[in-house]
């Protein structure tokens, strides 16, 4: 099925399992963006719970121009908030997956008082490294202005009461006043690397007790049309390394001032060799059909593959496809290979 972009809509390969939150822990209030992780054959799933819900206007004009619809600065975006606070606060909730499950509020032990209206640990990914259990995102709540950078936070009882027992704020390998610093892809099965920038390839250590980083790769920028922004964790496949990444169109109408953004996110698998050489890009696709999808999270577990996403800002998902089933969609599906 080809979605509103006239891209390929890829929920009819799978099962798509919605991703509940229990109604007396989210006050109606949005949830997105999960991420996902297989521990001894265990599914372990992290959602995003919001203040807010998320609603989108529809319109020709940005709102401060003469006969624009929008009545706010986040343009056609309205952030909705049940209570008196107009930050936009995350918490994250942990649970390891079933038909019952019940998702588990993340205890971030160490949180400080919010310097910055993005409060908390954004878009989390978990990945087990050296058999300690993560979760990895970005920060902008430390900084009096916004500065941000990717964390790095290990979870104890992450089955019953997830806790935070320590935490890192990872430095910039080369240019320490860059101003946000996000959607870094941890590598599964290389311990404290993470692909900071997908094209070109751009792979990264951290030291998981100070925080410094240092560039150990970075490869040749492929032609491709899109952003390749990350997305989900990378996982080993084919010899190689497998992952989805995002590209963003920030602009849904010709005129592009800042209040007329309205970022459409479409979504591309991208496999590399075992030196993180980039070897194929599929096309763009979409999950749902949606304006605002975001992947946090890929895994297998037997023969399926697990990609969770957030739809509009407002709901969770987890879609369950063969291993045959994508890969034959990828090799179909191509724009890019060596």
């Amino acid at each position: 099925m080809k979605s509103f972009m006239n891209i390929e809509s890829i929920s009819k390969l799978g099962i798509n399992h919605p991703l509940i939150i229990d109604s007396s822990d989210t006050n109606g209030t949005g949830i997105a963006n999960p991420s996902i992780l297989n521990i001894d054959d265990f599914l372990y799933i992290n959602i995003r719970m919001l203040n807010y819900t998320l609603y989108h206007s529809i319109g020709a004009k940005g709102w401060m121009e003469e006969g624009g619809r929008y009545s706010s600065r986040w343009g056609p975006l309205t952030y909705v908030h049940p209570e008196n606070d107009a930050r936009l606060v995350t918490d994250n909730f942990l649970a390891k997956w079933s038909n019952s499950t019940k998702f588990n509020k993340i205890n971030m032990e160490l949180d400080i008082e919010s310097k910055w209206e993005f409060a908390g640990l954004e878009d989390g990914r978990l990945v087990n490294w050296n058999n300690k259990v993560y979760i990895t995102g970005v920060r902008r709540d430390t900084t009096d202005n916004g500065q941000g950078r990717m964390e790095l936070s290990e979870l104890k009882k992450i089955s019953s009461h997830p806790t935070e027992i320590s935490r890192v704020r990872i430095e910039h390998p080369t240019d320490p006043n860059s101003y946000c610093e996000k959607n870094w892809m941890p590598v599964r099965d290389l311990p404290y690397h993470f692909v900071m920038d997908a094209n070109p390839t751009k792979l990264v250590k951290a030291n998981p007790k100070t925080g410094k980083c240092e560039l150990v790769y970075e490869g040749k920028k492929i032609d491709i049309d899109g952003n390749m922004r990350g997305s989900s964790q990378i996982i080993k496949h084919n010899d190689g390394f497998f992952a989805i990444v995002h590209d963003t169109n920030w602009w849904r109408f010709e005129d592009r001032c800042a209040e007329n953004k309205d970022a459409i996110y479409s979504h591309r698998l991208v496999e590399w060799d075992k030196d993180f050489v980039v070897q194929k890009v599929s096309k763009q696709f979409t999950f749902m059909d949606g304006q605002i999808e975001f992947c946090c999270g890929m895994d297998k577990l037997g023969d399926d593959f697990y990609i969770t996403f957030g739809f509009e800002d407002n709901s969770a998902h987890m879609l369950q496809i063969n291993e045959k089933v994508l890969d034959n969609f990828f090799d179909k599906n191509l724009e890019y290979s060596v």
